[in-house]
This record gives structure tokens, sequence and C-alpha cells, in this order.
């Protein structure tokens, strides 16, 4: 009888789990009393079973804040990863045996539709080597590293086909935001994407630069193009720029540069850095 009962209370904690939102109520509820930012909303993105970890699941949220920058009301998103198993949750696992956390050693992997013809910005779609990159374009790290990975697919089109994704780092350099909305509404013009890409990371915007006139006037001189205010807050543009944050966001990108090479990550930026290398010879 006791076991009966036992397997019955394991098989209800099991279907009746946390909600997502518990989750996210629960998550809000720990930054609701916050000085440094005022919490926004918490959305579960994604949920994932952990191979090898019985019943816990990977859940991937994004936190959205308000903070005060310089006397300016400033939202920033932020995506983040718990683990759930039945009413339990925890920020983070430990494997005793090998001493990594879990968020050290899975998240959730690009699926197919990250690497489509709108994104492919150099090299051929049937490249034996796939590179995809979330890069910011006034980060000094991705300025220096993504017109190298270019040169290297323009040199080497069969071997390597580079897709490009735009994530501004707001709290940083919030000027990235025009920029990325300028990237995204010149799109359908562009006829040659190495190029664009190329000019586009020796941009000399101000990093806190607010004025979207004027990050549109100085985009327009250098990049050889016709930009205005208006078409960087078109509608379509403004919800293109919001579904590729929440792409971003849902494989847990939070700094740049980050690079994926055929599906893997490159934490350490070793592949890509011997890619270049070899490449560019």
């Amino acid at each position: 009888m006791l076991k009966k009962a036992l397997l019955t209370g394991a098989l209800c904690l099991s279907v009746f789990g946390a909600t997502n939102k518990e989750i996210e109520d629960y998550k809000f509820s720990l930054y609701k009393n916050s000085k440094q930012a005022t919490i926004k909303s918490v959305k579960v993105l994604s949920r994932e079973n952990l191979n090898g970890y019985a019943g816990w699941e990977a859940a991937t949220i994004l936190l959205e804040f308000t903070i005060d920058k310089e006397g300016k009301k400033q939202t920033i998103k932020v995506a983040d990863m718990v683990f759930v198993k039945g009413d339990l949750m925890a920020d983070e696992l430990v494997n005793l045996k090998s001493g990594k956390t879990l968020k050290d050693t899975f998240r959730p992997k690009p699926d197919a539709s990250y690497y489509d013809a709108e994104h492919l910005i150099a090299g051929n779609k049937d490249a034996k080597t796939k590179v995809l990159v979330f890069s910011d374009p006034l980060c000094p790290f991705c300025r220096d590293m993504v017109p190298d990975i270019i040169g290297a697919a323009v040199k080497n089109p069969a071997k390597l086909a580079i897709y490009h994704y735009s994530f501004p780092l707001l709290t940083i350099h919030p000027a990235s935001e025009h920029i990325v909305k300028a990237e995204i509404a010149l799109r359908g013009k562009i006829k040659n994407k190495a190029e664009f890409y190329t000019k586009l990371y020796k941009t000399g915007v101000e990093p806190n630069e607010p004025s979207e006139e004027k990050v549109a006037a100085k985009l327009s001189s250098e990049l050889g193009v016709k930009l205005q205010k208006s078409d960087m807050d078109a509608k379509e543009t403004v919800k293109e720029y919001d579904e590729e944050m929440q792409k971003a966001y849902k494989i847990l990108i939070r700094g740049t540069p980050t690079v994926y090479v055929n599906g893997e990550l490159d934490s350490n930026k070793s592949k890509i850095n011997q890619l270049i290398k070899e490449l560019s010879k």
C-alpha cells in the first residue's frame, strides 16, 4: 500500500510539476524589490529535457528590466536558464564528477531556421564550414573579428559561409540599436553584403549617440546609402528587430561576439580564429 502511495505521489509530481507561470511568478518576485532595476516581466521561452538527468528540464527565460541610466529610463532584456524538476527549481546544477555547471555544458542550439538566405552575408550556402555569428557593430572585439571572418569567406566561398545576426549591447553602447535597425531597413537594398557589413563594422557612430537622425546621417555618409529616421522606425523594421532579438534570446545569447562553427558553440573563439588564420593566407 505504501509503495503504491509513493508511486502515485511521484507520478503526480511529474504530471503536476511547476508550470511556466509559476516559474515566471517566482523569478519576478525575486527582483520586485530591487533598487538597481525595476522588473517589468519574466517569460519562459522554452523548456527542454536534460539528457542524462532524469526528470530535469532546462527552461530558457527572458527577464525585462527598466534601469535608470544618467537620468533616463532604459529597458533592457536578459536571457537566462533555470532548471526544473517537478515542483523544484534551481538557478544552477553542478555535476560533481566533472566539476562543471550545467549552464557551462548545456544550452539550446541554433536550428536550421538560423541559417537562411537573408542572414548569409559571405560565402556559399553549401560551404563545408558554416559560421553563425551574433555581434554588435560597436563592440570592439566584434569590430576586430567580423571583418576578418567576412574576408576569409570572400576568399574561400566554397569552404566558408558566414551567417550574421546583430545583437546590440544596449547597456554599453545604446546607439547600436539605431545601427541595427538601420541595417535591417537597408537589407533589401544591399547588393554586396560582404562589402556592406565590412563597412558597417568600421562606422564612426558614437556609442552613446541618442539621436536617430544623426545616426542615419552618419551611416548614409559612410555607407553610401540613403537612410532616414523613418526607415529605422518603420513598423516592419521594428517587428523584424524584435523577432531577431527573440531568436537570440532563445539560444541564450548574452554577449558578443558569440560564434557557432557548424552548429557548435565556439566559446573561446579558438575554432574561428584558426579558420581565419588558415583561410586568410
